[in-house]
């Protein structure tokens, strides 16, 4: 701690007794770089797991009957998702989730192409780490998220949700064909971020969850491929799952 004093003092000193120095000019000049050449001995060692991984990245786990396109307030892109989502979320939750979102801006490419589809995919379109969880919440906290959802243009959701974005705030809301009871409890499945107040859902935080320890990620690359095994394809529609009159 002496020495961090002293040295902060001298240099004090050496400031104060120095004398002011301006700008005098100032010389615009192109610097060129050259592109690095990588190094051989390095690219062979790791060569071996590059190839490991792409060969795992690029193996065709599903075909795409469209193209798939993010957008608000709803998307084919966004539809597909989730839904593909809820199935799993049944499935793992014991068809406790009322319904499924993922927060817009976590889907990270604007489209999925028609045609094959490969694990790089949908490493594309979710490049986070993200898991699942169940998040409870009562009616009143149910409202507050789907308002936020409602407030930003609207989130991807599976098509147990439905409402009307009026003056940026969600109206005509159903969840499997029946209005907020506001007697009971929900059971949301989200992204750990959103559940842990990523984008301002802070009142989630302290709300009661299951956390499974599951990748969203992971979670969809094993439906596409349950689903291709079943043949079938990823497809979606526009459904009116969410609508605006703005």
């Amino acid at each position: 701690m002496r020495i961090n004093i002293l040295y902060l003092l001298l240099m004090a000193m050496m400031i104060h007794c120095s004398p002011v120095i301006h700008i005098s000019n100032i010389e615009e000049a192109n610097i060129n770089i050259q592109e690095l050449i990588p190094d051989s001995s390095t690219s062979n060692l790791i060569k071996p797991y590059k190839d490991i991984l792409d060969e795992e990245m690029n193996e065709v786990i599903g075909s795409c009957e469209k193209n798939l396109t993010k957008g608000r307030p709803e998307s084919t892109l966004g539809n597909w998702f989730t839904d593909l989502l809820a199935v799993a979320a049944a499935d793992i939750f014991e068809n406790k989730v009322d319904f499924v979102a993922q927060n817009y801006g976590g889907l990270r490419i604007p489209s999925i192409g028609k045609g094959p589809i490969t694990k790089r995919s949908i490493y594309e379109l979710m490049p986070f780490d993200n898991m699942l969880v169940l998040v409870e919440v009562d009616a009143e906290e149910l409202i507050q998220f789907i308002n936020q959802m409602a407030a930003s243009g609207g989130w991807p959701h599976n098509g147990a949700l439905r409402y009307v974005i009026k003056h940026n705030q969600a109206s005509d809301i159903t969840i499997n064909g029946l209005p907020i009871d506001m007697g009971r409890t929900y059971h949301i499945g989200l992204p750990d971020y959103i559940a842990n107040g990523g984008d301002n859902a802070f009142y989630l935080v302290d709300n009661n969850r299951e956390d499974p320890g599951l990748l969203l990620r992971d979670l969809v690359i094993s439906q596409i491929i349950k689903n291709t095994a079943a043949g079938i394809n990823i497809d979606s529609q526009l459904d009116q799952r969410i609508s605006s009159t703005e």
